[in-house]
């Protein structure tokens, strides 16, 4: 497959002649001529290196290659310098900011082949690399969780609908309703963990996360989203605990897709029951605020000392020690994700031994439906 390299460089002429020795050499070019095209350049193709000059008129090499490292998405773009001043304060300062490398103008054509060819090859081996151990950690989460996560709850729907299947006659009242809450507990379950695991798929593939009206087409109330969300849970979800304590205010409509808040909802209140150090319910607020905004608050008893803040969110990464709510550990990582990708605000706040998990939105115009 030909690669993309994109030249940033201000010269005209220099560009031609970048230009026609990539081509040759089978190279598809993108050419920018100031380092704000650049810089769009990276967002709108797929890219696979980057020429770039470091004195440009509007933005220097330097704060370029700063932002594509700062970027989740191309911090590993290889980059390489095209400079008339390739001196030891310049390439230290260069490799600073994550340079991979420096061409001297004027070059040697087949320098700069060379140069390209072996930073492409370094960097395919990397990914190699990285993909070698991702599905190496793939089989480690799959046996850590599979059978926690999958196996034990599908058995508790077989056994529950052994149970109702082979004895209706005979079973008790209170025997029956272990046998169906047990069924709903454990489908939903299931239910939950694949949603999850397909959610997480879309997010790693960077596939597009449609997450406004266009999605499904309609719009949507939140507040009805939240109430439905704790109704499930009381209705079995935590059984034997007290029911969720709830303060949900009508929310005006928002251009959210409904499946992706059902997720961030349904997970919010999921670790307010994980991560309690008092077997309680979470109590669940959502209030309105001006200009079409809300804050929705999830909050519970936390252990003393726990180290939790957003920053420590990643894939398969579980907080709680209680192996009765054990979980894949995606939850809160695809609530951040969905959160960022809808404009919406996710905070974790700690306080007098209380955790309170924070989605919310101080504005939005055009919210509601005229």
């Amino acid at each position: 497959m030909e690669k993309n390299i994109l030249v940033i460089e201000d010269d005209i002429q220099l560009s031609a002649a970048l230009c026609a020795i990539l081509r040759h050499k089978k190279f598809n070019v993108v050419i920018a001529y100031d380092g704000n095209d650049g810089l769009r350049a990276i967002q709108e193709h797929a890219i696979d290196l980057v020429l770039c000059d470091i004195n440009l008129p509007d933005i220097d090499g330097y704060d370029i290659l700063k932002s594509v490292r700062n970027d989740k998405e191309h911090f590993q773009l290889p980059f390489i310098f095209l400079t008339a001043y390739a001196g030891e304060q310049n390439i230290r300062k260069g490799r600073n900011h994550g340079a991979d490398d420096y061409i001297t103008k004027p070059f040697d054509s087949k320098k700069l082949i060379e140069t390209i060819n072996a930073r492409l090859k370094l960097n395919e081996t990397r990914k190699e690399f990285i993909q070698e151990q991702l599905n190496k950690n793939w089989v480690n989460i799959i046996n850590q969780n599979f059978k926690q996560e999958f196996m034990t709850p599908l058995n508790s729907l077989i056994n529950g609908s052994f149970l109702i299947e082979s004895s209706p006659d005979r079973i008790n009242v209170n025997d029956f309703k272990e046998a169906i809450n047990a069924i709903y507990v454990s489908s939903f379950r299931i239910f939950r963990n694949t949603r999850n695991l397909m959610v997480f798929s879309i997010l790693s593939n960077k596939e597009a996360v449609n997450t406004d009206k266009g999605a499904f087409g309609n719009y949507i109330y939140f507040s009805d989203i939240v109430l439905q969300i704790i109704e499930y849970y009381n209705n079995g979800l935590i059984h034997n605990w007290d029911t969720i304590k709830s303060n949900v205010e009508f929310v005006p409509v928002k251009r959210f897709d409904s499946d992706y808040i059902n997720i961030i909802v349904t997970e919010l209140i999921d670790n307010g029951v994980k991560h309690d150090s008092k077997k309680q319910t979470p109590s669940v607020s959502l209030t309105a605020v001006a200009n079409g905004g809300f804050r929705l608050f999830v909050t519970n008893n936390i252990s003393r000392g726990l180290n939790f803040d957003t920053s420590l969110i990643k894939p398969f990464r579980k907080f709680h020690d209680d192996k009765s709510h054990n979980g894949l550990g995606l939850g809160l990582y695809i609530c951040k994700e969905l959160c960022l990708k809808s404009n919406l605000d996710f905070n974790i706040e700690i306080a007098d031994e209380k955790i309170s998990f924070v989605v919310s939105q101080e504005s939005v115009e055009n919210s509601e439906i005229n």
